[in-house]
């Protein structure tokens, strides 16, 4: 494959790992990979350019600069299938649902973020399951602001899990997902 590793080393997170390890067996199994990574990640894969204040951006619009550039790939590369990690803080979860629309999508959940107005676990806070709003996380990561958007987030991401197939590690979290 066109495949080439940025950094032969994989250091990021699970999701990351799982990634890279994702596109070197696809790659040895013959396939084409087009693996693309948020700056910052340490995984293997070809990283996207920086962005300052690009959490304000997703937060504030629901916009993830990294997700125009994957706009940008994916038009050069026209993939047969997408397979997203980490669809809401890597690439924000309008620029999947926009994809979702040109190319079948899969998007692997780790966490709750896809599923909730941004949260990565719920802690007992049962508002994803009503729409999220009035989140007693914010200015926490991945929410760093204190302006609450995780309704308008919430209803982003339930947008995009109509257009794809999600996946997800454990049973646990595929039965909060469904």
């Amino acid at each position: 494959g066109k495949h080439r590793n940025v950094d032969d080393t994989p250091a990021g997170g699970g999701a990351g790992m799982v990634a890279t390890t994702l596109c070197e067996r696809l790659q040895r199994a013959g396939h084409e990979v087009l693996h693309l990574i948020k700056r910052g990640e340490k995984d293997g894969g070809r990283r996207l350019a920086a962005v300052p204040g690009d959490a304000a951006l997703r937060q504030l619009f629901g916009l993830e600069p990294a997700g125009l550039q994957l706009i940008a790939a994916m038009n050069r590369f026209g993939p047969d299938v997408m397979h997203v990690h980490d669809p809401v803080v890597a690439f924000g979860s309008r620029v999947v649902s926009y994809l979702a629309t040109r190319w079948p999508t899969v998007v692997t959940l780790h966490d709750f973020s896809a599923i909730s107005g941004g949260c990565l676990y719920p802690d007992g806070c049962e508002r994803s399951k009503v729409g999220c709003g009035a989140c007693p996380k914010l200015g926490t990561w991945p929410l760093p602001l204190t302006l609450d958007t995780t309704r308008r987030g919430w209803v982003a991401h339930a947008n995009m899990a109509a257009r794809v197939s999600a996946v997800a590690p454990t049973r646990w979290l595929a039965e909060h997902a469904a």
